[in-house]
């Protein structure tokens, strides 16, 4: 069980012979941090700023501390503690970074986060703890420590150059941090994200142009199961821990982006204070006409330039004799109206959705006031209206929102602008949701025809559409229609995304549905086994999208008159369920009673495949009665392979129809989160 499952106990015992063997090397996480003042003294012992201009944390320990602690091969600080050095003492606040950021901005804005607390002993890993690997370490005494490290600390500082120093989010790619801020989280623990002034504007100027693009890619960056670390056992200690909380990795993951979007959220707030109002425009030169807004449309800015730099912040008196310093970037300043659509957006993906709407109302009254009533910025908020209403499924109010910002959109952007385009497809995916097939299809064809135009066919978006197009052809029972479009943005998304991308798997899981109400088994059992695979290696063998393709699988199989593979799927399918989502859940449900179906069909072979044998001549036994039952039940499903193309006719093995298994997979094309996987099942097909 993990730590995170049950109360922490500082004082936790190790029983170091469970499990492992006796000559497991017992070593501790070290508690010793560095004070302020070491950090400056370090610096300047060391050649000073000059000397560590341009190096990262890394440069530090690869020019200096790694020749101080080879020979011992421990930490700096142990070393350091031996010689009685000042500044080393037990850590009381911990720092999470990463080694790629500079050293000097990392001091620097540890010294800002500490302005509270600046005789603080901070423990940095590149100080605190050792770089060098020990044979057989006892991974349960060690992470037992590192526990006590971070529940005995008044905080942790999480240092957060977000998206530029040198990749986007490079802290949330290392294993190591994740597990830090999920600890730190889950025991309400103070933990403070320290980010310089500089990236803090950063931030938002990216949020602001593009708040849907950055979310998503920040949510793409934290991902526990992809996470690293530079060693391997820790790394696997970690993730076997962070495996072991009560929902899994998904809620691991889950908390972490939670966490870090409210941050987010605070910037913003903070900043859309500091704001002032603009002031309004005289009534004769606002747009109300749609003619003169067509035009005047032309010459204004969208939302995505909603940014201006004072240069007048830069300029002062300088001595005539001084030399000229480098000059500072100008004052980012931000219209107060894109704070407030950015901020109503990360609401949104908070759940936190009458706030959000309170903004966006705001946002509207303000552009309607400013602007007029089809000015690109009024309708962008009109579009994120209808967003709003249509994640809480108020599809009757987000319907008349996304057909006006469409319509005029198409009137004053022209039709294949992308935020005309993006109403197109939010219309077309909230009359798929409303099962109105016949208005979605027209919509999501246009769709897809225009992004191909404008932005390719291995663009996300195009292959997002061109995935949800695919599913529309199969919720109309249309498969062949679907089966190319299936074929090609699985090869498109291998290759873009990768085989395990759970994108990617989403796609296969979907062409496996459509070859199955085909009645083309042999290709439906060969897509299910391999999304079942790489399911069942990324996400873990509970996860409800290895359940569903474990389910239909079992479906398969049993359709065909396969009794032995179609029980030992089915049984399996159901003890995970019940297990993770309930005995009465509607999926748990929908296994048992196929599992008591084909039960009731071939009650010798199920009991024979799924009895436990007690002995050899019994096991013997079984396998005989079950290889018997299984020909006999083959040979019977052979006279009825017609009804086998028809997917109603499989309506109650399979997870629904075929047509609402495709429509209840998944309704957006967002990438789902992933998890470790425990050994995958052994690829057997049934019909070789």
């Amino acid at each position: 069980m993990s730590f995170f499952a049950c109360c922490f106990a500082p004082q936790r015992q190790v029983d170091a012979g469970a499990n492992r063997p006796p000559e497991k090397v017992k070593v501790a996480v070290p508690q010793l941090g560095v004070t302020l003042a070491f950090l400056d003294n370090f610096v300047e012992e060391n050649g000073g700023v000059d000397a560590f201009a341009g190096w990262t944390t890394d440069d530090v320990w690869k020019k200096i501390v790694k020749a101080k602690t080879e020979k011992s091969k421990s930490s700096f600080c142990d070393v350091l503690y031996k010689e009685k050095a000042e500044g080393i003492r037990r850590a009381d606040v911990v720092l999470t970074h990463s080694w790629r950021f500079s050293f000097l901005e990392v001091v620097s804005m540890l010294k800002t986060a500490l302005e509270d607390k600046p005789h603080a002993s901070v423990w940095i890993d590149v100080f605190s703890f050792s770089q060098y690997s020990v044979a057989n370490v006892d991974y349960e005494f060690w992470l037992a420590s590192l526990q006590k490290l971070l529940a005995t600390a008044d905080r942790c500082v999480f240092l957060a150059p977000l998206w530029t120093h040198p990749a986007p989010l490079p802290p949330l790619t290392s294993r190591w941090e994740l597990y830090t801020t999920y600890f730190e989280i889950a025991h309400h623990k103070r933990l403070d994200l320290a980010i310089s002034r500089l990236e803090k504007k950063r931030l938002i100027r990216d949020l602001v142009v593009d708040t849907a693009a950055k979310l998503v890619a920040f949510a793409a960056h934290v991902d526990v199961a992809r996470s690293d670390f530079r060693d391997r056992e820790i790394k696997q200690c970690l993730g076997d821990d962070l495996a072991a909380v009560e929902g899994g990795l998904d809620k691991v993951q889950a908390t972490v982006a939670a966490w870090f979007k409210e941050q987010f959220v605070a910037i913003v707030e903070a900043e859309l204070d500091e704001t002032a109002d603009e002031p309004f425009p005289p009534e004769d030169e606002l747009d109300n006409d749609v003619d003169e807004d067509h035009n005047r449309s032309q010459r204004m800015d969208s939302i995505e330039r909603m940014t201006s730099f004072d240069l007048a912040t830069i300029t002062e008196d300088l001595d005539e004799d001084a030399e000229d310093p480098e000059p500072e970037p100008p004052e980012e300043r931000f219209e107060k109206n894109a704070l407030r659509l950015t901020l109503a957006e990360l609401l949104r993906s908070l759940g936190r959705f009458d706030r959000a709407e309170t903004l966006l109302r705001d946002a509207l009254a303000d552009r309607l006031r400013r602007c007029g009533r089809v000015h690109p910025d009024t309708l962008t908020v009109l579009h994120l209206l209808g967003a709003l209403h249509d994640e809480q499924a108020h599809y009757d109010v987000a319907e008349p929102l996304f057909a006006e910002a469409f319509k005029k959109r198409k009137a004053v952007l022209g039709p294949k602008h992308d935020d005309t385009i993006a109403s197109m497809y939010a219309l077309a995916v909230l009359y798929r949701n409303t099962k109105q097939f016949d208005a979605a299809l027209p919509l999501y064809e246009k769709c897809y025809q225009l992004r191909r135009a404008t932005l390719g066919d291995d663009h996300a978006q195009t292959l997002a559409t061109q995935y949800n197009l695919a599913l529309m052809y199969q919720n109309r029972k249309q498969f062949r229609l679907a089966t190319p479009l299936y074929v090609d943005c699985l090869a498109r998304r291998r290759q873009t995304l990768g085989e395990t991308h759970p994108a990617t798997l989403m796609v296969a899981y979907n062409l496996a549905v459509n070859y199955f109400s085909q009645g083309k088994f042999d290709l439906a059992e060969q897509s299910y086994l391999d999304c079942l695979d790489k399911r069942r290696r990324t996400l873990g063998d509970d996860h409800v999208d290895t359940l569903n393709a474990l389910n239909n699988l079992a479906a398969l199989y049993h359709q065909v008159g396969q009794v032995a593979p179609a029980a030992l799927y089915y049984a399996e399918c159901l003890e995970r369920r019940t297990a993770t989502l309930g005995a009465e859940h509607p999926a748990t449900v929908r296994t048992r009673n196929n599992l008591e179906k084909l039960r009731a069909a071939q009650p010798a072979v199920v009991d024979a495949v799924l009895k436990p044998p007690v002995s050899e001549a019994d096991e013997a036994a079984a396998a005989a009665a079950a290889a018997a039952a299984t020909e006999e039940a083959t040979a019977t499903a052979a006279t009825t392979g017609d009804e086998a193309t028809d997917a109603a006719a499989t309506a109650e093995a399979t997870e629904t129809t075929a047509a609402e298994a495709a429509a209840a997979a998944t309704t957006t094309d967002d990438a789902t989160t992933s998890t470790p996987s425990s050994s995958p099942k052994k690829k057997v097909s049934w019909f070789s």
